[in-house]
C-alpha cells in the first residue's frame, strides 16, 4: 500500500489575534526564575532578566510583551508563583 506525503511548509508570518491579520513580528515573553534568595541566585535573577531583555531587544522581528519571573519563591506549590 503506498501513501502519499504532504509537506507543509513553515511560515514566517504570525496570526495577529486581534485583527485576524499576519504580521512578521513575534510576540514574545520570557520566564526566568530562581527558588532561594541567596545573594548567588538573585544575581542569577538578574542576569536572565537582563539576557533575555536583550536577545529580545536585538531581534527587530521579535517584540518583548513582558518577562514573568519568579524571584526566591519555592517551585513546589504553583500558588505562590503569581508569573508562572
Amino acid at each position: 500500500m503506498a501513501y502519499e506525503v504532504e509537506v507543509i511548509k513553515a511560515s514566517r508570518k504570525i496570526t495577529d489575534r486581534k485583527t485576524g491579520g499576519l504580521s512578521d513580528i513575534l510576540r514574545v515573553a520570557p520566564y526566568a526564575r530562581v527558588s532561594t534568595d541567596t545573594e548567588e541566585q538573585l544575581s542569577s535573577y538578574k542576569s536572565q532578566v537582563s539576557y533575555y531583555t536583550e536577545l529580545v531587544n536585538k531581534r527587530s522581528d521579535w517584540q518583548l510583551v513582558d518577562i514573568y519571573a519568579d524571584e526566591a519563591v519555592t517551585g513546589t506549590q504553583v500558588n505562590k508563583r503569581e508569573n508562572f
